[in-house]
């Protein structure tokens, strides 16, 4: 009983997971840009910096050393088409967006920093159903979901309670 108890306080004291953000601007030297095939889009760009990537049409440089993600829709055979800009986590876990420093689109971005765009394992800003209507973004602050102090003190718990079954039965 002297070990369960000691568990438990141990486990009460135990720091939770804190979730670290990240401001994602397309300017970092460390991020790693890349293409990938969009089916009928074509080809699309991507960029993935600390677990994270966003899809675009492609990347530019808006200003001398201000890169956007950008997207627009385009012409098919069947008419426009949408297209957008995407950020998910590479792991495919849940993350939260914070704030967009600067946006440009058809999405509504009102929600984000009000509970809005909370513990979703992807988003999507679309432009408009007009030709070439664009979407740009760009300092996009991210904050993964990190596993809640109570999970690891219930586990403990737990364990606990197994380990002093199992002595009980012995």
């Amino acid at each position: 009983m002297k070990h369960m108890f000691a568990v438990l306080v141990a486990s009460m004291f135990a720091a939770g997971a804190q979730a670290s953000t990240l401001t994602i601007t397309f300017d970092e030297p460390d991020g790693v840009f890349s293409s990938v095939d969009c089916g009928q889009a074509g080809t699309c760009q991507v960029y993935e910096i600390d677990g994270y990537r966003v899809t675009a049409i492609g990347f530019q440089e808006t200003e001398p050393g201000d890169m956007w993600a950008s997207s627009f829709t385009f012409d098919t055979f069947g008419g426009p088409e949408p297209w957008f800009v995407g950020i998910d986590r590479i792991d495919g876990g849940e993350f939260s967006i914070l704030e967009i420093g600067e946006y440009y689109g058809d999405t509504d971005i009102s929600s984000i920093g009000n509970g809005g765009y909370v513990n979703i394992t992807q988003a999507s800003f679309w432009s408009e159903y007009v030709p070439y209507a664009p979407v740009y973004l760009d300092d996009i602050v991210v904050s993964a979901v990190p596993i809640p102090a109570a999970v690891w003190l219930f586990g403990s718990a737990l364990a606990g309670l197994g380990w002093m079954r199992r002595k009980q039965t012995t």
